[in-house]
């Protein structure tokens, strides 16, 4: 026994004989510290699903020169949906697909290695997916589809407004927030731009839920920010004044028109301020109109964020790849700086990326990205800011979204009849909670009376 016992410290002391190696062809994760690079199975071929061919052939090139070892591993397929049943039909190793629909399929995919997210989060807008990354990392927010608030250039400039940005916070200091916007900017002084009288400084629109659901903001309420369904937040403080606030606006005269559409601001040119859509032609009618429309984050309200509606789409693994590492690999060149680049460089859609991470060191520094237009470059900036619908579900019934309920309660039309003074704050939240506690009733468990029996 004592020469057994002697044999085995030698063993452990000299050799490390536990120590297991780590076998990559037997579907293991096996990152080389000295490469700081996951090792590729052998004979890897790995699928990636792309915007564009231009990003695909950039995506190859980034991959021979990074794995020159392994050469040509990448094969790529353009994608121009980003639905679960292309992802479902298509089977990519590496994928893209909206991340509500990524939330939906979320047993369908593969963890994305603490390693990886590590050296990726700086520079993640983590606001994006952040239900489906709850619990574990599956979801590598890409780009963005939604609203960006504009203003028109040419109609300041030639009223002599002073558009000078000195705090650097990405909007001129006049409208930095809706507060300065109701000091600096009066419809009654009548102003004339190209022979027509200024109908608008800005529309609310209450109507369309996307642009509807911005206004919830206003107060930095996030609904259903502790990821439960069965509990929106609607009955707090911080939300009642996000009540407050849109009946402070409502007492203010925004707009004269009695009727707008979503392409007014672009193509009336009576308004200083709109809400654009990422899928309107705003170069085609800076074009047609000469005007030059600028693209930044949000006017604060009572000094918070107001996050506009933004749909996000990502990259996502296959759990059924048979090359993990090689797809993790792709996923680490996709968000390193010269993926960026070359994603920023071809895409057609705005890149989420956080322009605010901390800088530590000088190769750290930040990427002085080169987008197809200014304008994409201005919304990438101005969607770090935006914010996604909740995708948590009730457990009672996984199937119904907690934001359903918010469409179900019409909560919209009850914030539009603050704005318009017809309802007190007070009385709005009230009737928001009662609607939306009749529409989650029966998703939310009862609790039993307790009887003599039971105690």
């Amino acid at each position: 026994m004592k020469k057994l016992l002697i044999l085995l410290i030698v063993c452990i002391s000299l050799t490390g004989c536990s120590k297991k190696a780590c076998d990559v062809n037997a579907g293991e994760l096996c990152f080389d510290e000295e490469t700081n690079q996951y090792i590729i199975e052998e004979n890897a071929k790995i699928v990636v699903a792309v915007e564009n061919a231009e990003f695909g052939i950039a995506l190859i090139d980034l991959w021979n020169q990074t794995h020159p070892e392994n050469y040509n591993v990448i094969e790529y397929i353009v994608q121009n949906e980003y639905d679960g049943n292309t992802y479902l039909n298509q089977r990519a190793d590496v994928s893209l697909m909206w991340s509500n629909e990524a939330t939906r399929l979320h047993n369908w995919l593969m963890p994305i290695d603490d390693l990886v997210k590590e050296e990726i989060k700086p520079t993640l807008c983590l606001q994006y997916g952040a239900d489906l990354n709850h619990d574990d990392f599956y979801y590598v927010p890409m780009f963005g589809y939604g609203w960006v608030f504009s203003y028109n250039a040419s109609m300041m400039e030639e009223l002599g407004i002073d558009l000078t940005d000195e705090n650097n916070d990405g909007r001129p200091d006049l409208f930095g927030s809706f507060e300065l916007i109701m000091e600096n900017f009066d419809l009654n002084m009548e102003s004339i731009y190209r022979d027509q009288v200024i109908q608008s400084i800005f529309e609310f629109n209450f109507t369309d839920a996307s642009q509807a659901m911005t206004y919830l903001s206003l107060n930095g309420f996030i609904p259903f920010e502790n990821f439960k369904a069965e509990e929106p937040g609607f009955e707090s403080e911080q939300f009642l004044g996000t009540l407050e606030i849109l009946s402070t606006l409502g007492q203010f005269q925004f707009s004269n028109l009695e009727e707008t559409t979503f392409e007014s601001y672009l193509s009336d040119q009576n308004q200083l301020f709109g809400l654009v859509g990422t899928w309107m032609h705003y170069d085609d009618f800076e074009t047609m109109t000469e005007q030059d429309f600028r693209f930044i984050p949000f006017p604060s309200a009572n000094e918070k964020t107001v996050t506009p509606y933004t749909l996000s789409a990502g990259y996502v693994i296959s759990k059924s790849t048979k090359y993990p590492n090689a797809a993790l690999e792709v996923i680490r060149l996709i968000r390193s700086n010269e993926g960026l680049e070359a994603f920023a460089r071809t895409s057609s859609y705005p890149l989420l990326y956080n322009y605010n991470q901390p800088v530590k060191k000088e190769e750290d520094k930040q990427l002085e990205l080169q987008f197809k237009t200014e304008n994409l470059k201005e919304i990438s900036e101005a969607m770090m800011f935006g914010k996604e619908e909740s995708m948590v579900a009730f457990e009672l019934d996984p199937a119904v979204r907690g934001w359903a309920m918010i469409s179900r309660a019409k909560i919209y039309s009850v914030l539009e009849e603050v704005f318009y003074q017809r309802l007190l704050p007070v009385d709005a939240q009230n009737k928001i909670i009662e609607q939306i506690n009749i529409e989650m009733k029966p998703y939310i468990p009862e609790i039993e009376e307790e009887t003599e029996d039971t105690k």
